[in-house]
């Protein structure tokens, strides 16, 4: 009696890859993860600017209100200069 194994490549042929699931050509797929950046970042451009509009519109005195800014300028600029540079 013999082993029941997995049968030969030669039987297999070229079903295994028409059955294989279709793969996104590289190209696609690139532009595909471009957008999402892309979105992710017009997204988080509008936020950042609807976050400005409620805390000035939000009665904070006007030093704490230049504290504020001045503590978010270097997050902003290493964020500017890594998501927008790398788009």
């Amino acid at each position: 009696m013999t082993a029941a194994g997995p049968p030969e490549p030669s039987v297999l042929g070229s079903r295994l890859d028409e059955s294989a699931a279709p793969v996104r050509s590289s190209s696609r797929a690139l532009a595909q993860a471009g957008l999402i950046v892309s979105g992710a970042f017009l997204v988080s451009r509008v936020l950042g600017w609807v976050r400005v509009v409620v805390i000035v519109n939000g009665g904070v005195p006007g030093a704490d209100l230049d504290a504020f800014f001045a503590a978010f300028r270097l997050p902003d600029l290493v964020f500017q200069l890594v998501a927008a540079g790398a788009l």
